[in-house]
């Protein structure tokens, strides 16, 4: 067993290694978990070091002055390193620099960021500084190749030590998978993980199953009614107690809205309110509904937009509630439970079969299956969401999530490696007073008949302005001929290779072998043709969806669903279009009845082979509703529906979108429930002359309920600075983006960062972006969505950097909270009007007679509400709010924005009175 190696960590100019030079090269070696020698030595990298390289590490260009060159400090570091694995944080930037410079050592390498992914995997970063604050690991000189390596050595160290004390199941799940891969990690692992010692003969996965299934499920005990004689009023006062962590400041607004709650809750009904930010709405409609739910023995579903306020929701709120409970009555059995979609959960029989493949895996593929190996065995509830996978982990997620049509119905079946994560879900969700959900599972569950949730009668609508696009993209169905394809070739065919094999077996004695095979050799066929059939007909919807969208002036290249409306409905390549889908419905009908007759044969020798039918039984059921999608709704053209061709690299089809979409959730959601109760800080929007709740009412379905406003407790008057601009120029204009450039650095200049700049194009924010970045040398550090990273990891680079600039589209309009201040400026860049060709936007205005002021505009101040509610978070928070669209002065709808800020004067100033006016407020706020 290897107990010898070597730690290495380089300082560089910069992050590419064929233009950047090594600066430091700092490295230890490790004997029997104990640092027993030292490199260390400064490279003259022949150029001046770049001076955000100074600030970081430390090293100026005096230092590596009279140092030696990389030449010269190689037969050095050669020597030390030898044959020894080399280890390192993020090791494969070290090793490309000084592959890039001839120095080539075909070790082992081991990777401490991928064995904390591995070991760690819940954790929300890998860096190394995250790392050494977990471990409780001292890096007294961070950036400096030495101390570095250090860190490193003692990360590598424990996590050793971590592995020893992993899980036995879990050892022998790592185990199995590093078996089928030759990467350095996996030969790292299969020598550390004792299981093999342990069970060293048998059946290991056998082994396995007999200690997954060797675990007792707890029962959860079901609903109780209790006689709780305590008013709203009394709970919240006694959130006055010293006993109570938070710091609980009374709001009239707060306990009014719970009361109202309450009421229509007790008495059913539906309301519409707006509470504005910082009243503490979810604490007050928690407590309402557990102070319902206890005396009436009934549930409640609170549904949100966001995963982040349900897990807020059940890790704060819930708490402080149950606690209220248990002190004002004894009674400590008071129970909530957050339920996502299928999607969101581990399959444990999925891992299973990944666990008996044989096919080899790649060092990225073993390390997320062991990722997950490990995981599987600390989770309670099995929800990816714990751990944070990156972009190809997700898509291996979606091989071993609980996706399966008939995972609840057959319960028993998915109990190779103990109960299923969903059903247990499902269960806890069955005896608990008040079921924490998504928006999206709401309404899926609603469309599929999926009996995820369980009965309810009373449902709660946070964020309920998020529904309508949620409600519209979930009934939105598709016929992505490309996914047929592939699921036919991987799933069906696949499947039938299999059960040929199994044909002659003794498991299938008694049956008639030949009908059998002659059964499943024409269904194949038929597959196969099928496969051929559906690439002809995708070459030629490519080539019709080229055609119409060549001249189509509206029409962005980079969209890949084109609306059929106006004259493309006569359009010679949209008919040519539907008379394939009338193609495609008879073929797939034909392939439905082929399967259809294979799996009578099968019922008629008495086949127990589950697994395979059931696959060939929902394929049936998904070429059903492929064929009546056609055949029920494209083809008689009906005007409630929105029909788009699609045509990317993934998909090539249709897309179908009802129109109506508040009409489908009265039906789906609402159906004869006691109490709707809908929520939001932003409800309320212009439609023709009124600010009121309208548009909204009508985009969820809820004309008749009661509304109730209660205004934020927020100063927003005092503490906030809002600034329009008259005098930018126009999006057309060529010098638009050098104007956004100027503005914004003029900004973010005099607050040293601490800005959000919401963009309404991709396009845009990039041409900014780069504008920013590259005319000069900036204290202001730019961080921009879809180049420096997705929305969570610029979120936690932004706080972790005072002087950054947080640049981003559509999710940093709604549902970001930048608390303690950090945030001092929100700059808008345009208003947020909605594209008109966007399908959504398209499908909702079908049959408005003025799209414009009816939709548009009110769906734009809404937005526009939003995007303004990221500044203030808190009631100490102040900041400073720039719209840099000049159209709120110009335009006549301007006053339904201007007046749509309650509490808040609005500036109209020319763009060069901006830095004087932040300056005074800067000055006037210190």
């Amino acid at each position: 067993m290897v107990n010898e190696y070597i730690v290495l960590d380089l300082e560089t100019t910069g992050l590419d290694p064929a233009n950047d030079k090594i600066i430091e090269i700092g490295a230890v070696k490790i004997r029997d978990d104990s640092v027993i020698d030292e490199f260390s030595a400064f490279v003259n990298p022949g150029i001046s070091i770049p001076d955000n390289i100074s600030k970081l590490t430390g090293i100026i260009d005096s230092d590596v002055a009279n140092a030696a060159s990389l030449d010269e400090v190689q037969p050095g570091l050669v020597d030390f390193v030898d044959t020894l694995p080399i280890v390192g944080q993020f090791i494969s930037f070290d090793m490309g620099f000084l592959y890039e410079n001839n120095i080539r050592f075909t070790n082992q390498i081991i990777d401490t960021r991928d064995l904390a992914m591995i070991i760690l995997p819940t954790l929300s970063s890998y860096s190394l500084a995250s790392l050494v604050t977990y471990l409780e690991i001292d890096n007294t000189n961070p950036h400096k190749a030495l101390s570095d390596a250090k860190a490193t050595a003692d990360v590598f160290i424990k996590l050793k030590t971590l592995i020893r004390e992993l899980d036995i199941k879990s050892q022998l799940m790592i185990s199995l998978l590093a078996e089928r891969s030759n990467s350095d990690l996996s030969i790292f692992f299969n020598q550390e993980v004792h299981a093999n010692e342990l069970f060293a003969t048998g059946n290991k996965f056998d082994q396995l199953k007999v200690l997954k299934n060797n675990i007792n499920d707890s029962e959860i005990p079901e609903i109780d009614k209790i006689e709780f004689d305590y008013s709203l009023s009394d709970i919240f006062e006694k959130l006055h107690d010293n006993k109570y962590p938070l710091m609980y400041e009374h709001r009239e607004g707060q306990v009014e809205l719970s009361n109202e709650i309450l009421s229509i809750l007790q008495n059913g009904g539906r309301l519409l309110s707006e509470a504005g930010p910082g009243l503490g709405k979810s604490l007050a409609y928690l407590l309402a509904a557990c102070h319902f739910s206890l005396n009436r023995g009934e549930k409640v579903v609170i549904s949100t937009h966001r995963n982040n306020l349900q897990n807020q929701l059940f890790n704060k709120e819930y708490q402080l509630a149950k606690e209220l409970v248990n002190d004002l009555s004894s009674y400590s059995d008071f129970r909530v439970s957050v339920l996502k979609g299928r999607q969101n959960y581990l399959c444990l029989n999925y891992f299973a079969e990944i666990l008996t493949q044989v096919d080899e895996l790649d060092s990225d593929t073993f390390r997320f299956y062991s990722r997950i190996a490990v995981w599987m065995e600390m989770t309670k509830f099995g929800d990816y969401s714990e751990i944070n996978l990156n972009k190809k982990e997700r898509f291996l997620w979606l091989a071993i999530n609980a996706n399966d049509a008939d995972c609840l119905q057959n319960s028993k079946r998915h109990n190779v490696f103990g109960q299923c994560f969903l059903y247990k879900a499902r269960t806890a969700a069955d005896d608990s007073n008040i079921i924490i959900i998504n928006h999206s599972l709401l309404i899926a569950n609603s469309i599929n008949n999926e009996n995820v949730l369980p009965h309810f009668d009373n449902l709660i609508l946070d964020e309920a302005h998020q529904l309508h696009n949620v409600a519209a993209t979930q009934l939105a169905e598709s016929i992505n001929l490309i996914e047929i394809q592939k699921y036919i070739s991987r799933n069906i065919i696949a499947s039938m290779f299999d059960f040929r094999k199994k044909i002659f077996d003794a498991s299938l004695a008694g049956s008639d072998p030949k009908s059998l095979e002659m059964s499943v050799k024409d269904t194949q066929a038929e597959c196969e043709n099928a496969i051929a059939f559906l690439r002809t007909q995708i070459k030629s919807l490519q080539s019709n969806f080229d055609e119409l969208t060549s001249n189509l002036k509206f029409f962005n290249s980079t969209d890949h669903d084109l609306p059929i409306v106006n004259s493309l409905i006569s359009h010679e390549q949209w008919l040519d279009s539907i008379d394939i889908a009338k193609k495609i419905a008879s073929y797939l009908n034909k392939i439905s009845n082929k399967i259809n007759s294979h799996l009578n044969i099968l019922e008629t020798n008495s086949i127990k082979d589950d697994s395979y039918k059931n696959k060939l039984k929902s394929f049936v059921l998904l070429l059903d509703s492929k064929c009546s999608l056609i055949e029920d709704t494209m083809l008689p053209n009906k005007k409630n529906y929105l029909i788009c061709l699609t045509s990317s690299m993934n998909n090539v089809g249709f897309i179908v979108r009802p129109n109506d979409i508040s009409q489908s959730i009265e039906k789906l959601v609402y159906n004869e429930k006691n109490a709707i109760i809908a929520l939001s800080a932003t409800l309320k929007a212009y439609k023709g002359n009124n600010y009121d709740y309208k548009f909204i009412a009508e985009e969820i379905g809820l004309q008749d309920a009661k509304t109730l406003t209660i205004k934020s407790p927020y100063d927003y008057k005092s503490n906030v600075l809002a600034l329009a601009i008259k005098n930018i120029a126009e999006p057309s204009n060529h010098d638009y983006v050098n104007d956004l450039a100027e503005s914004i650095s003029s900004i973010a200049t005099l607050l040293k960062g601490q800005c959000l700049v919401l963009f309404t194009s991709n396009d845009t924010l990039e041409r900014t972006y780069h504008k920013l970045t590259g005319d000069h040398e900036s204290d202001v550090v730019y961080l921009a969505q879809g180049i420096d990273g997705q929305p969570f990891q610029l979120l936690r680079k932004f706080q972790d950097n005072p002087n950054s600039v947080l640049m981003g589209t559509a999710s940093f309009w709604d549902g970001v909270d930048i608390p303690n201040n950090y945030l001092k400026c929100v700059i808008m860049t345009r208003l947020p009007f909605s594209v008109p060709s966007d399908p959504i936007v398209l499908a909702s205005t079908m049959n408005i007679d003025n799209p414009f002021p009816d939709y548009q505009l009110p769906s734009a101040v809404l937005k526009f509400r939003q995007g303004f509610g990221r500044l203030i978070r808190g009631s100490n928070d102040k900041g400073i709010f720039v719209l840099l669209d000049s159209r709120l002065s110009t335009k006549s709808y301007g006053h339904a924005f201007e007046s749509s800020l309650d509490d808040v004067d609005l500036m109209k100033v020319e763009n060069q009175e901006l830095p004087l006016l932040i300056e005074k407020w800067t000055l006037n706020d210190n």
